[in-house]
C-alpha cells in the first residue's frame, strides 16, 4: 500500500510537470494502448513526430526502478501499434544514478531496440540521464 502511494504521488508529479511543459492535451494519464494487447502505461505524452510512454517507479534506488520497469516498457514497445513511427521510453523514478547505474542506462540503450531513458524527478523537475 505505501509503494502504491509513493507511485500515484510521483506519477501525479510527473503528469503536472509534463503538462505544465507541453499542454495538457499532448499528455494523457493511465492510458490504454495496443491494438490486441491492452496495456495501460502510466504516463504517455504525443509530440510532433514521436510518442513517449512514462513508467513511474517509486523505489530510492535506480536498480530497483529499472528492474521492475524494464520488462513492461519493452512489452510496450513490442506491441505498439505500427502507426507510431519514434516510440520513446522512459523509466522515471526519484533516484538519480550513480556512475555503474549510469553505466547500465547507457548499456540498455545501446543494446535494445528501443530507445531507453531513465529520468529523475526532483523538486519539480526532471531530469534525464543518458551520458556520463
Amino acid at each position: 500500500m505505501k509503494v502504491r502511494r509513493a507511485h500515484n504521488k510521483l506519477q501525479n508529479h510527473v503528469y503536472e510537470y509534463l503538462c505544465r511543459k507541453y499542454g495538457k492535451d499532448k499528455v494523457d494519464m493511465e492510458k490504454k494502448v495496443g491494438l490486441k494487447y491492452r496495456k495501460i502505461i502510466d504516463i504517455r505524452l504525443t509530440q510532433e513526430g514521436y510518442v513517449q510512454y512514462f513508467e513511474i517507479k517509486p523505489y530510492n534506488s535506480v536498480k530497483s526502478c529499472i528492474r521492475e520497469a524494464l520488462g513492461q516498457i519493452i512489452e510496450y514497445g513490442w506491441f505498439e501499434p505500427d502507426n507510431i513511427r519514434d516510440l520513446r521510453l522512459a523509466i522515471v523514478g526519484p533516484a538519480v544514478p550513480n556512475k555503474t547505474e549510469l553505466n547500465y542506462i547507457i548499456f540498455l540503450r545501446n543494446s535494445l531496440v528501443f530507445p531507453i531513458q531513465y529520468l529523475s524527478f526532483k523538486r519539480e523537475n526532471l531530469i534525464v540521464y543518458n551520458e556520463i
